[in-house]
Order: C-alpha cells, then sequence, then structure tokens
C-alpha cells in the first residue's frame, strides 16, 4: 500500500500543499521536506515556561501485607466478562 502511494506521489507529483514561512506555496519534493525540517526544528526546540517542579521528599518505609479481605473486596468489585489483567487471570475465578 506504502509503494502504490510512493509511486503515484512520484508519477503525479502531488505531496500537498505547503507553504513556506512566507506564505509562498512550495512546489518541488526538496523544498516541502526544508520547511517540515524547519517547522519541526522550531517547535521542538522552543522552550516554554512553566513553573519549576517541587522537590518531594520520598516516603519510604514498611510495605504493609495485603489481607485477604482486601482481596475479596476487590474481586467482588470487579466486572465480570472483562478483559484479563496483566496477570492473566479473569475476575469471574
Amino acid at each position: 500500500m506504502k509503494a502504490r502511494h510512493r509511486s503515484t506521489t512520484m508519477v503525479t507529483g502531488h505531496l500537498g500543499i505547503n507553504k513556506a514561512a512566507n506564505g509562498n506555496i512550495l512546489r518541488g519534493p526538496n523544498d516541502v521536506m526544508e520547511r517540515w525540517r524547519q517547522y519541526f526544528e522550531q517547535t521542538f526546540n522552543e522552550e516554554f515556561p512553566h513553573l519549576p517542579i517541587p522537590f518531594v521528599k520520598s516516603v519510604q518505609g514498611p510495605v504493609l501485607p495485603v489481607a485477604p479481605a482486601e482481596v475479596s473486596e476487590a474481586v467482588r468489585k470487579m466486572k465480570p466478562n472483562k478483559a484479563t489483567g496483566p496477570d492473566d487471570i479473569p475476575a469471574d475465578v
């Protein structure tokens, strides 16, 4: 499919309507590629102002064991006939 589209583009010369920064329509494939390069360079290299990310001290401590009642309650709340999770165990079991 890609090859067919590529060959059609080569035969027809149609690459879509792209305009230069000054508004002129670009016709050649090299001009279009250069304009896309400029666009992405401008878009992805621009730094946006943002608030500094606050530093939060990590919480460390013992991990509490999971109670069987918690597991039973979680399984009871799960809906039947849904996709399995990462453990490949459905809630119906």
